[in-house]
C-alpha cells in the first residue's frame, strides 16, 4: 500500500507590531470611511420609499462594515501603544546596563569595588 510523504506543518510567522500597525490602521480608516458611506447611501434610500427590508439590511451590512474598521483601528492602535512601550524599556534597560558596567559591580555592603589592576 502507497503512503504519501507527509509535507512538514507550514510554519506561520508572527507579525511585529510595527507591521501589525501599519497594516491595521489604513485598513481600519479605510473600512470606517467605506461603512460612513454605505450609512449615509443607506439612508438617501431609507428616504426615498425604497422597501423597508432593502434599507434595513443595508443599514445593518453598513454599520457591521462601520464597527469592524473601528475594531481594526483599535488593534492598531493597541500595537502601537506596546510597540512604544517595549521601544522605551529596550531603551531603558540598554542605558542602565551602560551605566551599570560604567559605575562597577558593587559589592555586597554597598560600596563599589575597587578594579583589579
Amino acid at each position: 500500500m502507497y503512503l504519501p510523504e507527509k509535507k512538514a506543518p507550514y510554519k506561520q510567522q508572527k507579525w511585529s507590531l510595527y507591521k501589525r500597525w501599519q497594516v491595521f490602521a489604513p485598513l481600519g480608516l479605510a473600512l470606517c470611511c467605506f461603512g460612513l458611506c454605505l450609512v449615509s447611501e443607506t439612508s438617501h434610500i431609507m428616504h426615498g420609499g425604497v422597501p423597508t427590508t432593502r434599507w434595513v439590511v443595508q443599514g445593518t451590512i453598513s454599520l457591521v462594515i462601520f464597527c469592524s474598521g473601528l475594531a481594526f483601528f483599535g488593534e492598531a492602535v493597541k500595537c502601537r501603544a506596546l510597540y512604544e512601550m517595549r521601544r522605551a524599556l529596550k531603551k531603558h534597560q540598554k542605558k542602565r546596563l551602560k551605566d551599570f558596567k560604567a559605575k562597577g559591580k558593587p559589592n555586597k555592603s554597598g560600596t563599589k569595588s575597587e578594579p583589579n589592576t
